[in-house]
């Protein structure tokens, strides 16, 4: 049996009233560390969902092996590589964070791959590296390619102050 997207619903519902345990409980038994049954034909999303409400109740332990099974399970999980590096970055952990990014356009060019390790760059005070990255995102994707053109600006801007 298949599992339908619509049978993620009420973790959905519980996650938008912000009630993060009683989502979890219903995906994950925390004994085991395992998937619960109803969830397991579609374990790639239901771990992505399980790192994201970790993340949310503060448990950024857990959230990161949640996402790193996200993407043991589906390696072209590109949601999963931002999370972690995202929460690698918040860490301070930028050179893990670039390897995580690293990994995934590796499998895929997504934009927004593209756009959080220019990010990464920036956050480490590689400007021109940055800027480099920003300039490879398509005109197509209008909300990404503004952001990557501000911080185009900011990267120039900051190279400048720094000479």
């Amino acid at each position: 049996m298949a599992i339908r997207d619509s049978d993620f619903q009420e973790i959905y519902v519980l996650t938008k009233e912000k009630k993060y345990q009683d989502a979890l409980e219903l995906l994950y038994d925390e004994k085991t560390g395992r998937i619960n049954e109803k969830y397991r034909s579609d374990e790639n999303h239901a771990w992505y969902l399980i790192a994201d409400l970790f993340y949310k109740a503060g448990n950024i332990k857990e959230a990161k092996a949640a996402f790193i099974m996200a993407i043991t399970i589906w390696e072209g999980d590109i949601d999963a590589y931002i999370g972690l590096s995202n929460i690698l970055n918040q860490q301070g952990k930028y050179e893990e964070a670039s390897l995580v990014l690293k990994k995934g356009l590796s499998i895929t060019h997504d934009e927004r791959l593209i756009y959080n390790f220019a990010n990464n760059l920036f956050d480490q005070v590689f400007f021109k590296e940055a800027i480099f990255q920003y300039e490879k995102i398509s005109q197509k994707n209008h909300s990404l390619y503004n952001l990557a053109l501000k911080n185009i600006k900011k990267a120039k801007k900051n190279m400048k102050t720094k000479k």
